[in-house]
């Protein structure tokens, strides 16, 4: 148990040492503002076409309830007496 203790404490340690170090800037450029590196890939799409799979089967879906209500006209049990 003591083990398993010291080895998420050396761990922690090790994350905390990375995160906390000061890396130098290798290029000469500058660091591009956080705000414009967004705009650069908010219009990206992991799942080319997702969007307009969706909505054609949405579409289907759709055009089939209609069918089906259009040709199915409500039907009622048989009065039995």
């Amino acid at each position: 148990m003591n083990e398993a203790k010291n080895h998420a404490e050396n761990h922690a340690k090790n994350h905390d040492a990375i995160i906390y170090t000061h890396w130098p800037q290798v290029s000469q450029r500058k660091r591009m503002p956080l705000e414009i590196r967004a705009k650069i890939f908010m219009p990206f799409s992991a799942l080319k076409g997702l969007t307009q799979a969706i909505q054609r089967q949405v579409q289907t879906q759709e055009q089939l309830q209609t069918h089906q209500s259009d040709s199915h006209p409500t039907r009622h049990p048989p009065n039995r007496q």
